[in-house]
């Protein structure tokens, strides 16, 4: 086969792709206006407005699920004594012995009790001579860190 004749060939299989496309196409335009009881012009519309629609009530669930997460985020860290937020923000600022990071113990928000990298427990990190203090409610396990 010539050049020209693999190009042809190659023009061909597209234009029956091309086709195949548009009769699929018409196929659920048909569907579509048997499923609504009119014109598939008009059942095709409808078709894509109920899909909007119902795309537009999926995201405002999910904003909604959203907002009632950070408030139940919001009231647990509110509800945390301060003087395990002091704790918490003096832990983050204090060497850690990993190495991993900054150096730092790494702690990213009040919900985590323990360093990520060492698996030391905000607890044992303030006060590493003392008897360890259970972990707020709702945190994470010290058993051990992250990258050990």
């Amino acid at each position: 086969m010539t050049a020209i004749d693999l190009n042809h060939e190659r023009q061909l299989r597209a234009a029956a792709a091309r086709l195949q496309e548009k009769q699929a196409r018409q196929a659920e335009a048909q569907r579509l206006a048997e499923l609504y009881n009119t014109d598939p012009k008009t059942a095709a519309a409808e078709d894509r407005r109920r899909k909007r629609q119902e795309a537009a009530r999926r995201r405002a669930e999910e904003q909604q699920h959203m907002l009632y997460l950070r408030e139940q985020q919001r009231q647990r860290r509110a509800a945390l004594p301060d003087s395990y937020k002091h704790a918490h923000a003096k832990a983050r600022q204090t060497p850690c012995p990993s190495g991993l990071g900054k150096g730092l113990h790494f702690l990213p928000n009040l919900d985590i009790a323990a360093c990520l990298f060492c698996g030391l427990t905000v607890d044992q990190i303030s006060d590493p001579a003392g008897t360890p203090a259970a972990p707020p409610a709702g945190s994470e396990p010290a058993s051990s860190g992250l990258f050990q």
